[in-house]
């Protein structure tokens, strides 16, 4: 069955049969794609019905996160004569494509994996003639390596490397007209650079590395140390002085040993697409033997393995999974690290108009650095935009950094790695203590930069939280925004009075919340608490919000009786019990007694309390989210310990207690078992209308990024897409009558935006995602011309949602940040360059010391030389 099912063409029997892999694979892609012109799209069929074109997206979509397309797309073109023009796959109908010829915006970008898995790997073959990769096994630990573990999977990358070097010069020799086996190749050209060095590595010693890193290739492992298969690599292909670290995209590409001899198209197809589509003709025409052949395979084999490693598998839901897929790109990032803001230009403009986009990163923890950071937003915009080709219309896009704090579970800085939670294992003695200090150093940095640098606010335009939404409460982060908040309150304020001709915004804030959730109701009351305790504000976003659009009914019937840890579950009761004191809910009388009795058990349970006050944990838990109070009480670092009676006199004693008693953390740890019934399910329904309402009343947007809610919230694609079911109002229930219930449900209506998150690791860019929901919209039933419509409204409210200012894409302006901060930085220039040591990982930035080198102009001087004259015309 699994042979017939792969291996097979439509209709014929697989048994006994055997198939070579350039002819499965061509069959690959003949199935699913056809060249059009200089693009190349999914095949499609006259005769195919509404229904199959949709379904032809999906199977496309489980096939991209297994293969990378450019693979496909060089097999495609192997049949032919000519060479391919572009690695990507273009999946944008032509009626869609009009409506993404409007500006759409991006507004839930990683930095750190806004890119393709070709841009990365073309950059690793420059990479890898520098330095040896070299992951930090404290973060990779764990992780199922490719081939047997970590150095064995790096000494694979680097041995296809070598090999790759070598087919591409027996390709070059065959195009010659010079015939000659593979291995008399390889023989004659490790032995010709060999000779052409002088000192180590030896002529003996080359000659083994080289046939080492071919055997291991072959076999799967071998003996040759890293450094040995890095200088031989550096051998093979180095003729004058080492490169240098790219720091432009231009320049990553050009890096690429192979990019002289099978010339790309920068910005539409790579010299590994170009490369792969000459081997794969060379093998189908028979003017190579079988031992180029047998290394091309294994070669594709390393790549694809490096794929899979990178991109998120399917099946693998929850926040949990997909952070060890993404903290295996800080190992292997390499050579991007200095291109990231021009790769996610060229990768996110494909296909559609990009008219702003913005570059979610982490906050450095010294304002120079968060300043160095805005001058690379600027270099790389500019970068992008003077690449763009002659004869095309000139795309302006409006460019911004959204600095996020990243929420953690574990304290790494305790030498047993214990929860943020615990107060024991924070070394202030309070819960979340050393967390919070250290964002808020970051925060800080934010605070110095636009106290300094007023107007850097037109780069710097948003903050977030984002991470394990589990690992931290919302009460930990409320304190940290509000700071930085208030600072670009006060830079608004300054360039105001300083004459600017338009008023500044203040930085938006987004919050990636109910997303991730073990009960349908936690998620709902985290996604009340960033709006109920003003974290978020009008025209503020909500990263995913999945909860928000899951059916009540649907996911009751597969979480009967899901355990939730007992201090959760008591928010959770509270929470519901002031909705109903509010007025936010009805709620039957039996359900209102049900929750009353409940929390009175738990709360002897785990605070010990023999007779709880529930009002006064109400007001406790309002008090936890004041940050004034908590600073008052000296959090995070002198917060004096509560009583130890065991009925707290008050709600402040309460917050104490809460803040640093380790019983009461260990016993809120316990799992309680919670089993929903149909009052909780009714009660959910109600929940999710009436927050439908409070968001749409704020006017704010719900970023919603379809491929990353399919994977890591384990939402099927055969189901309603979250975003429709978000967008539909009341007015609309019932308008078809044979769509889907849940479609038909009453439902407030929100403001939606489509956007990536992480390309990489989902395999996609932000023209995909429209279709994906176009794709789901379709499924829905509804006719093209409402998907239509329905795909250019969540356009427009993504593009009315942005943070981003249109000064931001005049390169004039970008000029003069990029120029003016270079001089500004280059005091501190040594202690801000990355280390570039030999076989050394280059480590993030360390941190800027307050005093300048000696002869260095003093801060105050070179800030002042920034700010001098503000150009404001511009």
């Amino acid at each position: 069955m699994r042979e017939h099912s792969w291996f097979a063409a439509d209709g014929e029997e697989a048994a006994g049969q055997s198939i070579p892999l350039e002819a499965y694979l061509h069959r690959l892609a003949t199935r699913h794609l056809e060249q059009a012109g200089a693009t190349v799209r999914l095949r499609e069929l006259s005769h195919d019905s509404p229904r199959e074109a949709v379904a032809r997206v999906s199977r496309w979509r489980w096939l991209s996160l297994r293969l990378p397309p450019d693979l496909l797309i060089a097999s495609l073109h192997s049949a032919g004569p000519h060479a391919p023009t572009t690695d990507r796959v273009s999946l944008v109908s032509a009626q869609l494509a009009h409506v993404l010829s409007q500006p759409v915006a991006e507004t839930h970008l990683h930095e750190k994996a806004a890119f393709s898995f070709s841009q990365l790997w073309s950059s690793w073959m420059g990479w890898f003639l520098r330095q040896v990769p070299r992951a930090d096994a404290t973060v990779l630990q764990g992780h199922s390596w490719p081939f047997g573990g970590q150095s064995a999977f790096t000494g694979m990358l680097l041995a296809a490397a070598i090999t790759r070097t070598l087919m591409a010069g027996y390709l070059l020799r065959l195009a010659a007209g010079q015939r000659a086996s593979f291995a008399e190749f390889c023989r004659e050209a490790v032995e010709r650079t060999a000779a052409g060095h002088h000192g180590r590595p030896a002529l003996g010693d080359h000659v083994y590395w080289c046939g080492g890193a071919m055997r291991m290739l072959l076999s799967g492992s071998g003996g040759v140390d890293l450094a040995s298969l890095c200088h031989s690599y550096r051998r093979l292909v180095i003729r004058d002085a080492p490169p240098r670290r790219p720091r432009t995209l231009e320049e990553l590409y050009a890096a690429d040993p192979i990019a002289g001899w099978f010339r790309g198209v920068p910005g539409r197809v790579l010299s590994e697409t170009v490369f792969t589509t000459h081997a794969l003709r060379a093998i189908r025409s028979e003017l190579v033997d079988a031992e180029f052949t047998r290394f091309f395979w294994q070669y594709q084999r390393v790549r694809c393995r490096a794929y899979d490693f990178l991109v998120l598998e399917p099946g693998t839901a929850g926040l949990d999974w997909f952070q060890r897929y993404f903290s295996r790109l800080k190992a292997f990032r390499g050579d991007m690290d200095a291109t990231l803001f021009e790769a996610a230009l060229e990768h996110e403009s494909a296909d559609l108009h990009l008219g702003a986009l913005e570059l979610r990163r982490t906050p450095p923890e010294s304002w120079a650095m968060l300043c160095r950071d805005v001058q690379k937003l600027a270099e790389g915009s500019l970068g992008f935009h003077h690449r763009q080709r002659s004869g095309e219309p000139a795309v302006r896009t409006e460019v911004g950094l959204v600095f996020h704090f990243v929420k953690e579970n574990l304290n790494t800085r305790h030498p047993q790695h214990r929860l943020h939670a615990d107060p024991e294992g924070n070394g202030t003695g309070v819960r979340f203590g050393d967390w919070y200090s250290e964002q808020r150093r970051r925060a800080l940095a934010i605070v110095g930069a636009l106290e300094r640098f007023p107007s850097m606010q037109l780069l710097i335009r948003g903050l977030d939280v984002a991470s394990t939404e589990l690992s931290a409460p919302t009460w930990v982060t409320l304190g940290i925004l509000e700071e930085a908040r208030r600072a670009s309150v006060h830079a608004s304020r300054v360039l105001a009075a300083r004459g600017a001709e338009q008023p500044l915004p203040r930085l938006g804030v987004t919050y990636h919340v109910g997303e991730d959730f073990r009960r349908l109701v936690e998620g709902l009351r985290r996604i009340h608490e960033v709006v109920d305790f003003g974290a978020l504000r009008q025209g503020d976003r909500i990263g995913h919000g999945v909860a928000l659009s899951i059916s009540p009914r649907l996911w009751a019937r597969n979480a009967r009786m899901i355990p939730q840890p007992a201090e959760e579950r008591i928010d959770d009761l509270l929470w519901e019990l002031e909705r109903y004191q509010r007025g936010d809910f009805t709620g039957r009388g039996s359900r209102r007694e049900l929750v009353r009795t409940e929390l009175r058990r738990l709360l002897r349970d785990v605070f010990g309390d023999p007779s709880p006050d529930l009002d006064m944990y109400l007001e406790a838990r309002r008090l936890r989210h004041v940050p004034e109070l908590l600073e008052r009480l000296g959090y995070p670092r002198r917060v004096a310990p509560g009583s130890v009676g065991a009925h707290p006199e008050n709600a402040l004693e309460i917050v104490r207690r809460y803040l640093t008693s380790t019983a009461w953390f260990q016993r809120g740890l316990r799992p309680v078992p919670v089993t929903i019934d149909d009052g909780e399910v009714s009660m959910l329904e109600e929940a999710q209308q009436w927050l439908r309402w409070l968001l749409g009343r704020q006017e704010i947007t719900i970023e919603s990024n379809p491929s990353s809610n399919l994977l890591t919230s384990d939402l099927g694609v055969h189901e309603v897409p979250p975003a429709l079911r978000l967008t539909l109002g009341p007015s609309q229930r019932g308008a078809k009558k044979h769509r889907p219930p849940a479609v038909r449900a009453s439902e407030a209506p929100l403001l939606v935006s489509i956007n990536t998150d992480d390309p990489v690791t989902f395999a996609t860019r932000l023209a995909d995602e429209y279709v994906y929901f176009y794709s789901g919209l379709r499924q829905a039933n509804l006719t093209a011309q409402e998907a239509l419509e329905w795909v250019d409204r969540v356009r427009l409210a993504g593009w009315r949602s942005r943070f981003t200012l249109p000064a931001s894409s005049d390169p004039r302006y970008l000029d003069e940040v990029a120029s003016r901060w270079r001089a500004v930085l280059k005091p501190w220039s040594r202690r801000l360059r990355p280390s570039s040591a030999p076989h050394e990982v280059e480590q993030e930035p360390e941190e800027v010391e307050a005093a300048p080198p000696p002869g260095a102009p003093s801060s105050s001087e070179a800030l002042d030389t920034f700010e001098e004259e503000p150009n404001w015309e511009l």
